[in-house]
């Protein structure tokens, strides 16, 4: 028995939710640039001593793909973004309330945020995008899809660099 066929709305609506989701996941790594020399300074550490957390945090997205592929093919795309989202939640809470511990710093930040990106971003919104099209048209729905990432560069980079003098991350007490 063939599953049934989305609706065209429920389609557009994925599509949209997915352009978002690239969207505002890229927070993740586009935060982190902004505040790189502001978070170097607060653990105490020079700007190269610090760099070492971001390449981390890229090696452990791209190391995580293989797995974010298959949860995509085992539990499905959505359910895949879901626990990228937790796993980006529990990352945001962690570097919050323990914020003056660099191991907690990158252990959030390195593995459970960049595991979350790799879980919001190209391969369950790929999987997304092949099980809701046909192969002749999935073409520029995944180019919509994905550039949810270059689009948010674009916007919410400049966005956060006029909001960080605006909004400081630190505490009162820092």
């Amino acid at each position: 028995m063939k599953p049934a066929t989305p609706s065209r709305p429920l389609v557009y609506a994925l599509v949209a939710v997915g352009f978002l989701v690239m969207f505002f996941s890229t927070s993740i790594k586009s935060l982190y640039q902004v505040y790189f020399a502001d978070l170097a300074t607060h653990f105490g550490r020079g700007r190269s001593d610090f760099a070492w957390s971001g390449a981390v945090f890229m090696l452990v997205t791209g190391l995580a793909s293989p797995l974010v592929g298959w949860l995509s093919d085992r539990h499905g795309p959505l359910r895949t973004v879901v626990i990228g989202c937790l796993a980006a939640g529990v990352a945001l809470a962690g570097t919050s309330l323990f914020d003056r511990s660099i191991p907690v710093f990158v252990l959030g930040y390195g593995l459970f945020a960049a595991f979350g990106l790799a879980a919001m971003t190209y391969v369950p919104m790929g999987v997304l995008v092949d099980r809701l099209f046909e192969q002749k048209k999935s073409g520029l729905a995944f180019a919509v899809v994905t550039n949810g990432t270059s689009i948010s560069f674009i916007v919410l980079s400049p966005f956060w660099l006029w909001l960080a003098p605006k909004a400081t991350w630190r505490p009162p007490s820092c």
